[in-house]
């Protein structure tokens, strides 16, 4: 499993490392530009 690490700063000496699944977060991005272009599509040619 491959992860994207985001180290998050809380105060001055606390350090908080969140992880995120790659293959998860690509398959997040492609289902929301999906979903964006498909109501478009749906705007420009439906309801015209």
């Amino acid at each position: 499993m491959r992860y994207i690490c985001f180290i998050v700063k809380r105060g001055f000496h606390e350090e908080e490392i969140i992880k995120f699944d790659i293959e998860l977060t690509t398959a997040l991005v492609k289902i929301s530009i999906t979903e964006i272009y498909f109501s478009m599509f749906i705007k420009k040619h439906i309801l015209g």
